[in-house]
């Protein structure tokens, strides 16, 4: 008898220590959550103060005013290289013009057309590479796949509406694969990811960060909202690079870019898809010459596929030295914007031209 109330004793202490332990497992998981999209907030309850769009939150607190210094002198590599695309031109460009320009330019790069995160890394490893401070970066993107093209402007066929969706794209439960027309169909029944997976996936592939690596969910006619650079502390752009593919998603990145002046002289803009449309009357190009003139906007193009000359091997200033003529993605320096307009090329290289009558266009 005298043993009742012990058992009871030790009966509750072991009921107390299971709740105990499934609370602290709940609120590891709930902690752990919070840092994959930390601060990120529903669409409802932005629409009215900033924009209809969900986004990671940057954490500013760790984010140092003082510019770090680059740790090694500038460096001619090859390019193409196997581990080095097109986006090293640019790094190249920054790392050449650092002493004169670059190392006083307090700025960010902006990234329209995130996908699975590969170009935010080619980006970053060749800052590290070049030996330059790693900028903060602002990738902004559906993650749901393309919009609809404007009526009236044309597309290559595969750039459907939907079409390069990373919620599914890569996902388990989908098989996607490329099409003759220059898209991607994906078959398969299984849930797609929602931006917090797709967050936390590049997070973990990525090695993303809140303090240095930021998203921004939405399409851009509704995420890219004059009160946003505001709120989440954004700077002029130091690169901007577009891998949007459409007219109509490259003229409204550059048009929020230039209203906002985030795009200010000395930014670099380079352009993922520029010889895969029409020349001049559709896709990126369009975009680029109407927002020339639309802000007279003074450009330069200065590494990349911006003329035949430049895309002929050989040592290219004292930038980087072409092995190729592969690198079709022409990169223009902002000279001035509200003065004279200057689109920045005066014609476009030969192969440019055959590229973009590769892919049916509609």
């Amino acid at each position: 008898m005298r043993n009742g109330p012990r058992l009871r004793r030790r009966l509750w202490w072991v009921v107390f220590g299971v709740f105990s332990i499934l609370l602290l497992v709940d609120f590891s998981a709930q902690q752990i959550q919070q840092t994959v999209v930390r601060g990120s907030v529903s669409a409802t309850d932005l629409k009215s103060d900033v924009c209809s769009c969900r986004f990671t939150q940057p954490r500013l607190q760790e984010q140092s005013n003082s510019r770090t210094a680059r740790t090694r002198d500038h460096a001619i590599f090859d390019l193409p290289s196997r581990d080095r695309g097109w986006r090293w031109l640019v790094v190249s460009f920054i790392s050449a013009e650092w002493q004169s320009r670059y190392g006083s330019f307090q700025g960010d790069v902006y990234e329209f057309g995130v996908a699975s995160g590969n170009s935010i890394t080619a980006i970053r490893e060749a800052f590290a590479e070049y030996g330059l401070p790693r900028p903060r970066i602002w990738g902004f993107d559906s993650f749901q796949g393309l919009p609809p093209e404007l009526p009236g402007i044309s597309r290559p066929l595969g750039w459907a509406s939907g079409t390069y969706d990373s919620s599914r794209q890569g996902t388990s439960g989908y098989s996607c694969d490329r099409t003759p027309s220059g898209g991607v169909k994906c078959k398969g029944s299984a849930r797609p990811l929602t931006f917090e997976e797709q967050i936390r996936n590049m997070d973990y592939t990525h090695k993303f960060t809140r303090k240095d690596t930021n998203f921004i969910q939405g399409f851009y006619n509704m995420s890219l909202t004059a009160e946003l650079p505001v709120h989440l502390g954004m700077r002029p752009a130091l690169y901007v690079d577009i891998d949007c593919d459409l007219y109509v998603s490259t003229y409204q990145a550059l048009d929020w870019l230039f209203s906002s002046k985030l795009i200010v002289p000395g930014t670099l803009i380079g352009y993922d898809d520029w010889c895969l449309t029409t020349l001049g009357t559709a896709g990126e190009s369009r975009a680029h010459i109407e927002i020339a003139r639309k802000y007279k906007v003074k450009f330069r193009c200065v590494v990349g596929g911006c003329s035949n000359k430049m895309l002929l091997p050989g040592p290219k200033h004292n930038f980087h030295t072409m092995v190729s003529s592969k690198l079709l993605n022409p990169v223009f320096v902002v000279e001035t914007i509200g003065h004279n307009v200057d689109e920045g090329m005066l014609t476009y290289p030969t192969k440019c031209e055959q590229q973009s009558n590769h892919w049916q266009q509609v």
